[in-house]
Order: structure tokens, then C-alpha cells, then sequence
């Protein structure tokens, strides 16, 4: 059964996805969807484009959301960012060329060390990989990032540089554990720059974090956090009924969504999450206040 709403969504503003933004409005109007929300990763760069396209399906309520990853004491976590006032963003504009010139970096490093492991993936061939699911348009704003994890394996296979994606993921898994890779950034006044924000605050996908509820409910205490992803795609029913009871405890908002990257999974996986009416109205309700 397809849910009325779909509140976690990635498009080719993200660096790891390929989806055109028009198709989230286009499949949620064939579904029947009420309620979306475009939360790409570090920013909200595709924000003019998303609501050229939303003038263009007035029933479909939009939102203006982003996903931002934080660092905490249990190590990352995502947070699920929508915006009462589309302007109010504006002053987080430091923290997004912040998170994006890091993006760009972790894209240089991870050429030269494939370069230093014997694999010729030069700057030019990852701007290449790029350009083949990236528009020019959006490459034009945010420069040359990292290649997503899902396509760069199967690129480097092309090319003849490496044999399989066993390979790909085995050099992507040493860089990481040898701290090959630039660290993630330490945003010191990530918190302050939150509660200034008038938004509801979410918790991203919990059951991918693998911590005990105290640890996720001292998260959502620290970042002062309105509520959980209890409906996530990857859930099933007896996950999405705890979360939710953790929430209705601790007098929390619940959302959900796909959470897609791929253009070819979109019909498929669009508002097929475990959310609920109910929820959606809370949330609006609380967006609205």
C-alpha cells in the first residue's frame, strides 16, 4: 500500500543520486501523494529548480527540506531538515560551502589514492564519471564532488581499471578504516545554527545506526531533535510499531519516506514506506506552528 506522503527523497542536487527532481512530482501525482519533501545532501542548492517545478502541481504540498550529517558522541548520524520559512536557511549557507568544498576534497583524495594503489583514476576521469549522471547545470554550482558509491565501482570496471566491484569496495573499505580520507567536518556550532532554525528536526533512518534507544533518545536531546523516521523504506512492520511507540512515549513526530537515490527505483519505491495519515497531519500540523 502506498503512503500519502514522502518525506525523505534524493535528486541529482545530491552528489550520490541521479533522480531528476521533476519525476518525484510526476510519480507523486500518479500515486496520488499529498505531501513531498526533496531532502538532498548537504544543502539546498536545488531549491530554485524544485519550486519552479512545484508552481506546476498545486496539489501536491512541497516542502523545503535538506539532509544534514552531524557528528555526535555515537559517531554520524543524519538529520532530516525542513524549513517553516524557505529564507530562514539563508544562514546556513557557510555550513553548506563548508560541507560541499569537503565533498570535493574526499573526490581528490580518493583519485590520488587510487593513483597511489596503482589505479590510473585521474581528476578527469572522475569529472567524467560525474557528467554522466550529473547535469551540467548542477555540476556548474557545486563543482567537481565525489562520484556516488553505486556507479563509481561499475565506472572504474569500464575503464579497465579495475576487475570488480569486490575490488572497488575492498580499496573503498582500506582508505576508509587507514583514515586515508578527509575526516568529516567538525561543525562546532552546528547546534546553535539549528535551534535558530524554525524547522522540525527529524531523525534520519534510526535502525541503521544500531544504538539503544537511551543513546537515540540522548541524540534527539542534544540536537533538540522533533521527532524519529519511523516509517523508512527499509523497515518493516515490527521496527516502524517500535519507533512509533518510542515516539508516542517521549511525545515525538514520526515521518517517512523512500529515501531513493536511483532514477530506475523511483515508481517502485516512492511512498512505499509504513507511514501513516495520521502522521503526516501531525507533522504538518507542528510544520505549520
Amino acid at each position: 500500500m502506498t503512503a500519502s506522503f514522502d518525506l525523505h527523497m534524493h535528486s541529482y542536487w545530491s552528489f550520490d543520486s541521479d533522480v531528476p527532481p521533476i519525476m518525484y512530482f510526476e510519480i507523486a501525482k500518479q500515486k496520488g501523494l499529498k505531501c513531498i519533501a526533496i531532502t538532498d545532501h548537504y544543502g539546498i542548492d536545488g531549491l530554485p529548480e524544485f519550486a519552479a517545478i512545484a508552481k506546476n502541481y498545486t496539489d501536491i504540498v512541497f516542502i523545503t527540506a535538506f539532509e544534514l550529517t552531524v557528528l555526535t558522541q555515537f559517531g554520524l548520524v543524519d538529520i532530516l531538515i525542513y524549513a517553516k520559512f524557505r529564507h530562514s536557511l539563508d544562514r546556513l549557507k557557510p555550513t553548506f560551502n563548508l560541507l560541499q568544498k569537503w565533498n570535493q576534497l574526499c573526490g581528490q583524495v580518493l583519485c590520488s589514492q587510487f593513483q597511489l594503489n596503482g589505479i590510473d583514476y585521474t581528476m578527469e576521469l572522475r569529472e567524467k564519471f560525474l557528467r554522466d549522471y550529473r547535469p551540467t547545470h548542477v555540476i556548474a554550482v557545486q563543482g567537481i564532488t565525489r562520484v556516488a558509491e553505486w556507479l563509481e565501482g561499475r565506472y572504474l570496471i569500464r575503464e579497465g581499471l579495475i576487475n570488480d566491484e569486490n575490488d572497488y569496495y575492498f580499496l573503498m573499505r582500506y582508505f576508509l578504516e587507514s583514515g586515508k580520507l578527509p575526516m568529516f567536518p567538525l561543525i562546532e556550532s552546528i547546534k546553535t545554527q539549528l535551534a535558530e532554525i524554525p524547522a522540525i528536526k527529524i531523525l534520519a533512518h534510526p535502525h541503521r545506526y544500531n544504538l539503544k534507544k537511551t543513546q537515540l533518545l540522548s541524540i534527539i536531546n542534544d540536537y533538540n531533535l522533533d521527532g524519529i523516521e519511523c516509517g523508512h523504506v527499509e523497515m518493516d512492520k515490527k521496527t516502524a510499531k517500535a519507533y512509533r511507540a518510542m515516539c508516542s512515549a517521549n511525545n515525538l513526530l514520526s515521518t517517512g519516506g523512500c529515501d531513493c537515490h536511483l532514477a530506475s527505483q523511483t515508481v517502485h519505491y516512492m511512498g512505499n514506506h509504513l507511514g501513516q495519515d495520521h502522521w503526516l497531519e501531525e507533522f504538518l500540523n507542528a510544520l505549520s506552528t
